[in-house]
C-alpha cells in the first residue's frame, strides 16, 4: 500500500502474535503479494532477526535490498539508534524498501513507542488469532485435504488426543504444531504402503474424493 500523505513513501507491516503462531509464513505470503501487486516478482526477499540488524551496516543492507521487502522477526528488540539509521538510510535509496515486521502484541507495542516517526509508517496491522481445540482439529482437516488425505472418525479423536498431550497450560497450541502432527500422521501412512496386501484390502483406503484416509493408529505415538 502507498503512503496517501507521500506517494514515494510505502506503508510498513506488522504481523502479530504469540510463538509458533505462522507469524514467518504469513509474512513470506505477504512478501510474495507484495511483489506481484508493484510487478516486482524479482525483487529480493530477505528476512533477518532484530538482534541481528542491530548489528549491521545499515546503509550496506539497505543499498542490497533496494526496491526488496526486509521481513524483521522479532522486532521489538530494534533500538532506538537502529531505527533511526533504518529510516534515514531507507530514505536515501531509490527504490522503497518494504518492511514486515514481526513479534508479539508486546512486543510490537514496545518498538512503536520507541519512534513516532516509524511508529505511524506502520499502518497495517496483523494480529494472529488463538485458536481453541476445534478449530486446530477442523484445520488440520482442510490441512490434510490440500495434500489428497481425508481422517476417518476415530483418527479425529485421535488427533484431539494428539494435541491434549502437546498442550501446555501457559501456551497456545498453533497451526504449526497441528501441521506437524499431520505430517507425522501421512508419513505413518505411507509406511502402511510396505505392509500385506491383506491388510490394505481389509481397510478402506480411500474416500469417494479419491483422497487416502488416515486412520486411528496413524496417530498413535505422535509427540
Amino acid at each position: 500500500a502507498l503512503n496517501a500523505g507521500n506517494p514515494f513513501e510505502v506503508d510498513y507491516v506488522a504481523v502479530m502474535g504469540n510463538e509458533q503462531t505462522g507469524k514467518t509464513t504469513l509474512a513470506m505470503e505477504i512478501a510474495k503479494e507484495i511483489q506481484i501487486a508493484q510487478h516486482k516478482k524479482s525483487a529480493k526477499v530477505a528476512k533477518i532477526s532484530a538482534n541481528a540488524l542491530n548489528n549491521k551496516d545499515i546503509k550496506q543492507l539497505a543499498n542490497k535490498m533496494e526496491g526488496g521487502v526486509l521481513i524483521i522477526e522479532k522486532a521489538g528488540n530494534l533500538t532506538e539508534k537502529t531505527i533511526r539509521h533504518m529510516m534515514s538510510s531507507m530514505r536515501e535509496v531509490n527504490q522503497e524498501i518494504m518492511l514486515i515486521l514481526e513479534d508479539t502484541k508486546i512486543g510490537m507495542n514496545n518498538i512503536l513507542n520507541k519512534d513516532t516517526d516509524f511508529a505511524n509508517r506502520v499502518t497495517n496491522k496483523i494480529e494472529l488469532p488463538e485458536y481453541n481445540n476445534d478449530e486446530l482439529v477442523e484445520f488440520g482437516k482442510e490441512y490434510a485435504k490440500t495434500l489428497m488425505y481425508s481422517i476417518d472418525d476415530m483418527a479425529m479423536l485421535a488427533l484431539y488426543t494428539c494435541l491434549g498431550n502437546i498442550q501446555k497450560d501457559d501456551e497456545a497450541l498453533t497451526i504449526d504444531q497441528v501441521k506437524d502432527i499431520i505430517d507425522k500422521a501421512i508419513a505413518h501412512s505411507n509406511k502402511k504402503k510396505l505392509k500385506k496386501l491383506k491388510n490394505i484390502i481389509m481397510k478402506k483406503r480411500y474416500d469417494e474424493e479419491k483422497r487416502v484416509i488416515l486412520l486411528e493408529e496413524d496417530f498413535e505415538n505422535i509427540v
